[in-house]
């Protein structure tokens, strides 16, 4: 599992969850099952692990790849216990009408039994071996590393091209704006529209900032490097 990819080790995760629901039912069934027939725990407990347990080893030989006879004995882990676990879901339905206890007794040993044997199956198949799981996990990682850089080519794309728009908007104003030397008087305050197109200009870098999940004065340092010089950092 060392070298797993992030959806094998979900995957495993939810799988197991499902397969102990059906499995702790089962198990808990057997016990009850064979201490009716003996009255007898300590033989019980022996009958549980020489069936359910030693079908559960088998499957954990496999996964480890280590040859055992046992290793075939994990087929039968959803099945073993069919019998115990109907047995005890009839006696805790018997109070209703048989036709009813017997339909409810069916379905649901039939549902746990079909989610336990897909669950099995798919974490066998989740064991593959290391190298192919390495293979696997470099592709994943390689695959993050191309989604981050075209990401950052956005990023850049859209800074540009704002930091183009800027320029060109402040050498407008530059344009016809009064010369240093010019009397106060002669100085008129700017237009309305200037100083709404000013705000719109702020309010459009916040908005763009919050787009491509960068800090404001990250995004102000950025357009100062692409030549955008007169926009001042926070």
């Amino acid at each position: 599992m060392k070298n797993w990819t992030r959806a094998r080790r979900v995957s495993f995760a939810v799988h197991a969850a499902f397969v102990s629901v059906p499995f702790t039912l089962s198990t808990a069934s057997a016990l009850l099952f064979w201490y009716a027939l003996f009255q007898r725990w300590f033989l019980a407990v022996p009958m549980v692990a020489v069936i359910d347990v030693l079908a559960l080893t088998g499957l954990v030989l496999y996964v480890a790849r280590i040859p055992s006879p046992f290793v075939r004995l994990r087929h039968l882990l959803p099945f073993i216990s069919i019998v115990p676990l109907g047995r005890e879901l009839y006696l805790l339905l018997a109070h209703n009408d048989p036709a009813v206890a017997w339909s409810i007794t069916i379905l649901t040993t039939a549902i746990l039994v079909v989610i336990a044997w897909q669950c099995f199956r798919t974490i066998e198949r989740l064991f593959i071996d290391p190298v192919t799981a390495a293979r696997e996990r470099a592709h994943e990682q390689v695959a993050h590393l191309a989604q981050t850089l075209a990401q950052l080519r956005e990023m850049e794309t859209v800074v540009d091209a704002f930091a183009e728009e800027r320029m060109v908007y402040r050498s407008e104003v530059r344009q016809i704006a009064p010369p240093d030397d010019a009397p106060l008087a002669q100085i008129a305050p700017p237009p309305v529209e200037d100083v709404l197109v000013v705000a719109r200009q702020e309010l459009s870098m916040r908005q763009l900032a919050s787009r491509i999940g960068v800090p404001e004065s990250t995004l102000r340092r950025k357009l100062a490097q692409n030549g955008a010089h007169d926009v001042a950092p926070d």
